[in-house]
């Protein structure tokens, strides 16, 4: 319950409770909310964490760090190898990656799936804990293995709720809010002209 109350008092939180707004007064054509929502969003992004121009690295590096928590999490296990193994890490690759995509379209589906994600490694972290200590000796292999993975853990979603992350995806959805209030405008002045 804590760990709920937590993350609803999260400033990502808070950012899923707007994008919804937002997609609430796009879906109801409410102009005037677009307008206010758009003179509200006018903090450019910034890139404070990896020193570069770039606004979408902390958006791509908290994917990269979810799926490299999977990972490290599955090398504590010792799986045997298998191919099944190397497909699954793409395509999970490839997922994490299309709901970064998603969010700089400014959707609300890319934030949830982010926000899900990371519920999911949690899970796979605990989950890897658990087996490792019922079915596994206790190694030095599997302690850093699974430290490592939940250190990427806890960057990620560090990334996920930083402010930088806030107003990238609050730009994001003012570049959405802007193209729908234009092209709204543009429909009632057709409608008019007929």
């Amino acid at each position: 319950m804590a760990l709920f109350a937590w993350i609803s008092g999260s400033r990502f939180s808070q950012l899923l409770a707007f994008s919804a707004e937002v997609e609430d007064d796009i879906s109801h054509r409410r102009l005037h909310k677009l307008k206010r929502n758009i003179a509200q969003c006018s903090d450019a992004p910034t890139s404070r964490y990896f020193g570069t121009s770039s606004y979408y690295h902390v958006l791509v590096a908290s994917g990269y760090a979810l799926f490299f928590s999977a990972v490290a999490n599955v090398a504590a296990l010792r799986p045997a190898f298998s191919l099944v193994w190397i497909i699954a890490g793409i395509v999970w690759l490839a997922l994490l990656m299309t709901s970064t995509l998603a969010i700089t379209k400014g959707r609300r589906s890319g934030l949830l799936t982010l926000f899900y994600g990371w519920f999911l490694h949690l899970a796979i972290s605990l989950a890897t804990l658990v087996c490792g200590l019922v079915f596994q000796p206790i190694s030095l292999l599997f302690g850093l293995s699974w430290a490592t993975g939940v250190m990427l853990l806890w960057l990620a979603w560090r990334m996920i709720n930083s402010r930088e992350m806030v107003n990238l995806v609050r730009w994001c959805l003012r570049l959405k809010m802007q193209q729908e209030h234009a092209r709204q405008l543009q429909r009632r002045s057709v409608k008019k002209g007929r």
